[in-house]
Formats: structure tokens, C-alpha cells, sequence
């Protein structure tokens, strides 16, 4: 159903009855709620913190990177007042890999004046090469701390960001239903200021007419008693206004971030601005485009990893280690029957490391399976519950397009007879309390026909929100 006519409408169906007859048009740059929204993504506090919690996650997820970050090495060292100086310095680079667990050593040493039972220190003369690596066969091999918490960080960083999208969501929403609100208010305000206005204009000619000795002066009073009763719904109707536009401030904002009040002139003449939906919007695509399911979906996947690494940590420690070294230089003496050689070295070794108990891996894999479980249940009642509103808001929102237009032909017929009554008026065939009667009955019409349009279009906004896509 088009929306585009509902408001105008609404001012067309009132100046047909003389209530709109002074009105002032609008400014044309009135508020509409893309405008409302727009200050919502730039300035709104609550999106401005989950933005700096994105932020933080990336600033977690590069510190997780530097799990692998290439590292040197120095340390030199000596014994001056001993029999042997023992003089020794060192430097490397070392860096573990971020794949299969591999640890790698490249680095120089030189050595000299030890005693004969530390030759294997002494160096020649231009010290000695090294490079090794050590490489997990079992634990650590697949998945170890530094992966982990890399592959998790990442995770978390998409998360804060669907974190974000959800707040989102939920802010828009309660911005659009508080616009929507103050756009229902004003109209309703501005229905009581015509509704007043006509009181006040037809007093005047009362009162010309109890001068001219046409009518009673009782008709005189009877009219300024709904002067009265109107002033006192017009001062009901700008209060409310006026509190909604207060409530509206938290989300339209400056430049500077500082509520703005809208006024009255900013009230928008049309619903073009309000977001028109897509009926055939899918459940599937809403499971797809909610970004509280994908955030939760995202948790169960850094479970798994943790599970996945819990269950490594079962595995016994086995690594082998491998390192080749060779001496340059002038060989050099450290026993009178022996010096360095200038030979290529290659040592290889295994080493084997075991807990028996394994009590704090089985704990872990036990926590982390069941956390796994428990983020599992979540989903899938998160599912049900998305398909719960998503149904439910589209049956809202067609129950509501037909409230809208019973509410549309109750105004139309409303008015319709306050027309009738008040040409009977001027003929002399009916009372004012009859025609007050009509007045306040299409006034009412009208207000319902407001409340039915507003909650029409936040039906709208509801499902565009289930749906993920406000």
C-alpha cells in the first residue's frame, strides 16, 4: 500500500472543513526521519562507544599478531679476574612461524679463553654461525597459543563489529518509534490550535449576530465554553508535543553532538521520508542479514577453536630439534693439543614431554565443550526467535495497513457529516451543541486516523528491524 498520501491526506480531509483554513505552510526543509536517522550513525554516544570497542578489538587482534614477531637476541659476558677470561658475546634472530608450530634461530657467538673442559665454547677467531629450528610433531603442531589467539582475535574483531550493527539497529529503532511519535503528537497538536481556531472564528459572528438581536446571548456563552474546553486540549496536545520533542533530542544532534528540539515548523507535510519495505523479504535472508545471529554465530566458532586447541593440548610433546654450526675465521687454540676446526656441524635431537594426569587440559576441553554446547542452544533459539518477529511484525504490519484504512473512511465520514451539520447551522436547523458534537467526533476520527498512520509506518520500521535491514 502506497504511504505517500496518508499525511497529506489528513491536512487535505481537515481544510475541507474550514480547520486548516489559516494554516501556514510548512518550511521546506522540514524534519523527515532519514534526517533523524543520519544523526543517529554520526553523533549518537551509545555508537560512538561500540565504534571505540571495534577499535579496541583490532588493537587486540594486531597485539595477538605479535605472538610471531620476529625477535633478536644479544648477551655477552666474561670473568676478568679469573684464571680464564671466559670472554663471550652473542647475537641472534628468532622467530616462530605461524604455521605448524615451527621455531626458528639464526645467529652468531664468539668464544675464547676457556678452559679445556669448555672448548666446545671457543669459537675461532671470526666466531661461529648458527641456524637451527625445532618443529612440534604432536601438540602444538596444528593449532598453539599464537594461532589461537590470532585466529579468536579476528573473530572477535567481526564480532564487535556485528556487536555494533545490532546496537544499531536497536538505537535506529527507538529513534524511529520516538519520530514517529513526535510526528503523530504535532499533528495532533496542530488538529487542536485548527480545532480552537474555528471555535474563536465562529465566536465573532455570534456575537454579531446576539448584537443584531438574531440569537440568544446564551449561544453567545455556549461557544465560548468550547473556546475553553478547546484551549484546554490545545495546551494538552502542546505539552505532549513538547515532551516527545524532548524525547526526540537524544537522537537528533549537532555537529557538536548537542541535542537539537525540534520545533513545530520542522514537522514534515508528507511520509516520503519514512522507509517503505519489501513484502517478500524472506526469513531466510533475515537469518542472514541479523547481525546478532552472525555475532553469535561468529562466538561459536572461536568456542570451536578453543576446542579444537584444548584437544591438542591432550597430545604428548614431541618435537625434534635440529641445529647446523660452523666456525670462520683463523682456528683458534684453547689447549696446547687443541684447536677449533672450521668443520660443518649438525646436531639433531628429539625430546619428549608428557603429563600423566593431564588435569588441567581434560578440565579445559571439558569447559570449552560445554560452552560449545550452550552457544549451540543459543542459536537455534535465536533462529526461532528472529522467525517469531519477523512473522509477527508482518502480521502487525497488515493488520495495521487495514486499521489505516478504516480509520481513513471513519475520518472521511466524520467529517462528511460535520459538513452537513454546520451548513445546517447556518441555516438556522440545528443547534451549536449538535454541530460542537460533529466537530469533536471528526476531530476524534481524524486523531485515530493519525494513531492508525503511526502505528502503520512503526509497524514498517519493526519489520525492516526483524528483518535486519533498518
Amino acid at each position: 500500500m502506497p504511504l505517500v498520501w496518508l499525511t497529506p491526506l489528513l491536512y487535505l480531509m481537515a481544510a475541507e472543513d474550514g480547520l486548516l483554513a489559516n494554516a501556514s505552510p510548512l518550511p521546506a526543509q522540514s524534519l523527515g526521519l532519514s534526517e533523524v536517522l543520519a544523526s543517529v550513525d554520526r553523533h549518537y554516544p551509545e555508537l560512538e562507544i561500540a565504534n571505540l570497542r571495534v577499535q579496541a578489538a583490532r588493537g587486540r587482534e594486531l597485539s595477538a599478531q605479535g605472538f610471531f614477531d620476529l625477535e633478536v637476541k644479544g648477551a655477552i659476558g666474561g670473568d676478568p679476574t679469573g684464571k680464564f677470561s671466559k670472554s663471550t658475546y652473542s647475537f641472534g634472530l628468532g622467530q616462530t612461524l605461524p604455521w605448524s608450530g615451527i621455531d626458528l634461530f639464526a645467529g652468531y657467538r664468539n668464544g675464547d679463553d676457556f678452559p679445556v673442559y669448555y672448548g666446545d665454547k671457543v669459537t675461532s677467531e671470526s666466531g661461529e654461525l648458527r641456524l637451527g629450528a625445532s618443529v612440534p610433531l604432536l601438540r602444538d603442531r596444528t593449532v598453539d597459543e599464537g594461532r589461537l589467539q590470532i585466529r579468536n582475535s579476528r573473530l572477535q574483531t567481526e564480532m564487535s563489529e556485528f556487536q555494533l550493527g545490532m546496537k544499531r539497529l536497536e538505537v535506529r529503532m527507538a529513534a524511529a518509534q520516538t519520530y514517529l511519535r513526535w510526528v503523530a503528537s504535532g499533528l495532533k497538536r496542530n488538529l487542536a490550535d485548527r480545532l480552537l481556531d474555528l471555535a474563536q472564528r465562529r465566536q465573532a459572528g455570534i456575537e454579531e449576530e446576539v448584537r443584531s438581536g438574531a440569537i440568544a446571548q446564551i449561544d453567545s456563552v455556549e461557544n465560548q465554553l468550547l473556546i475553553y474546553s478547546r484551549q484546554e486540549r490545545l495546551l494538552s496536545a502542546k505539552q505532549t508535543f513538547e515532551q516527545v520533542g524532548l524525547d526526540l533530542s537524544l537522537y537528533l544532534r549537532n555537529r557538536d553532538g548537542r541535542p537539537i528540539v525540534p520545533s513545530l515548523e520542522a514537522l514534515s507535510s508528507s511520509t516520503d521520508d519514512v522507509i517503505l519495505v519489501d513484502n517478500n523479504q524472506r526469513l531466510e535472508d533475515a537469518l542472514a542479514q541479523r547481525p546478532d545471529l552472525k555475532a553469535l554465530l561468529l562466538e561459536i566458532d572461536r568456542v570451536k577453536n578453543e576446542v579444537d586447541w584444548a584437544s591438542n593440548q591432550l597430545l604428548p610433546r614431541l618435537d625434534v630439534h635440529a641445529m647446523g654450526s660452523k666456525d670462520v675465521g683463523r682456528p683458534r687454540a684453547y689447549a696446547p693439543f687443541a684447536q677449533t676446526t672450521n668443520d660443518t656441524q649438525v646436531a639433531v635431537g628429539v625430546s619428549l614431554a608428557l603429563p600423566i594426569q593431564m588435569r588441567r587440559a581434560r578440565g579445559q576441553l571439558m569447559q570449552r565443550t560445554a560452552l560449545l554446547q550452550a552457544l549451540k542452544a543459543d542459536a537455534s533459539l535465536l533462529r526461532d526467535r528472529i522467525e517469531v518477529q519477523v512473522q509477527q511484525a508482518r502480521t502487525v504490519m497488515q493488520a495495521t495497513a487495514q486499521r489505516m484504512v478504516l480509520s481513513q473512511q471513519s475520518a472521511e465520514a466524520a467529517q462528511r457529516l460535520e459538513k452537513a451539520e454546520r451548513i445546517r447551522f447556518d441555516a438556522g436547523q440545528t443547534s451549536l451543541l449538535v454541530v460542537n458534537l460533529r466537530e469533536l467526533a471528526s476531530a476524534d476520527a481524524q486523531t485515530r486516523l493519525i494513531d492508525s498512520w503511526a502505528e502503520h509506518q512503526l509497524a514498517l520500521v519493526t519489520f525492516q528491524a526483524a528483518v535486519g535491514r533498518l
